[in-house]
């Protein structure tokens, strides 16, 4: 079984590694974090899930990560779930220079593929133009 980690965007802060998430009815109600020793509670915040999968640097990716290939072109990475018939739930790549978007687990060799983390969808969003 792969291990779950969460890490958050905290707009009025920045982003943080997120070490419990407080749930009620199935929805992300709080979540306790640490960081520039600050230890505490946020009820601003958007959470990303750890796909299990790392980059070819050895980064972990996440929901909401911008990655580059050897080509140069960019993909976002997002959860899908499964709204809609033909789209199974998991993690997705969307190209951003297409909006094209196919399941992210075609391959779980992902840095053998020049993939790389260059930045998210909320530090770097001029990265989705």
């Amino acid at each position: 079984m792969r291990e779950i980690k969460y890490r958050a965007w905290l707009p009025e802060w920045e982003m943080v590694t997120v070490s419990s998430v407080d749930m009620y009815d199935g929805k992300a109600t709080g979540i306790m974090y640490i960081g520039d020793l600050l230890d505490g509670q946020a009820d601003n915040f958007e959470l990303m899930q750890w796909t299990g999968l790392v980059d070819k640097n050895g980064v972990d990716i996440y929901e909401g990560d911008v990655l580059s290939d050897t080509h140069k072109r960019t993909f976002e990475v997002r959860w899908q779930s499964g709204y809609e018939p033909e789209m199974e739930v998991g993690f997705w790549l969307k190209k951003t220079y297409t909006n094209e978007i196919f399941p992210f687990h075609y391959t779980k060799d992902i840095g053998g593929l020049g993939m790389e983390v260059i930045g998210n969808i909320y530090e770097n969003p001029e990265l989705l133009k």
